[in-house]
């Protein structure tokens, strides 16, 4: 209801907005101008395969390259606490979620959990409140939260290479049901390396899920 509430209030009934990006007046909270150039950032190929990722993701989508000036966008959202940007980087989410539903059916979205310790320092859960904007437009995948939990927390990913990323991530997400035969979609927002969603992918497997997909907003090139 607040996420609603929020969006009605913020993209709705007061629609004048300076944009996030170039400051300039605009009826919409990015502009006609810089949406262009957003989309000259968008990652066209959404079957690429990856080489690196794990034989427990069976593809890996990604929206847009992670440079400027998405990449300060997501900065300033999630670590500067600009929480209304989640609109602006939901809206992009959910319009490529849109192009991959066009590819494959799957049963739940989950995104990627924060352990409480973290996520009560930041103030929110950064990926969650990025689907806010799917679930107001009537996303047709059901967002799932209780499947996967972070119940350990590690040290900073920043500066590890894939194989100590892997080994700091193992033993931090449990899954919470038997996911026999069902498709999940993981959703993060930055792909570096792969070995967060590599790593959820394995212990979703491992309670009999079918087939793993991930799709992060950003691919970091």
């Amino acid at each position: 209801m607040l996420a609603k509430l929020s969006y009605f209030f913020n993209v709705r009934i007061f629609p004048l907005h300076y944009c996030k990006l170039c400051e300039c007046l605009s009826v919409k909270i990015i502009c006609y101008d810089c949406m262009k150039l957003i989309y000259l950032m968008q990652i066209n190929d959404l079957n690429k395969d990856t080489a690196d990722y794990s034989n427990n993701l069976t593809k890996v989508y990604y929206g847009f390259e992670y440079k400027d000036p998405l990449r300060r966008m997501l900065l300033e959202y999630k670590y500067y606490k600009l929480v209304n940007l989640k609109w602006v980087l939901g809206y992009l989410l959910e319009h490529r979620i849109r192009q991959i539903g066009m590819q494959i059916n799957i049963d739940y979205i989950v995104p990627v959990p924060l352990h409480k310790i973290r996520e009560y320092s930041r103030g929110f859960n950064h990926v969650l409140s990025l689907l806010d904007y799917y679930r107001i437009v009537n996303g047709k995948w059901i967002i799932r939260t209780d499947i996967l939990v972070k119940n350990k927390l590690h040290k900073p990913q920043n500066g590890l290479s894939k194989n100590q990323r892997i080994n700091n991530l193992t033993g931090t997400f449990k899954v919470t049901e038997n996911l026999r035969g069902k498709d999940i979609l993981i959703i993060d927002d930055v792909y570096t390396t792969g070995s967060t969603v590599s790593v959820i992918a394995y212990e979703l497997k491992l309670r009999g899920a079918n087939n793993v997909y991930a799709f992060t907003l950003f691919k970091a090139l």
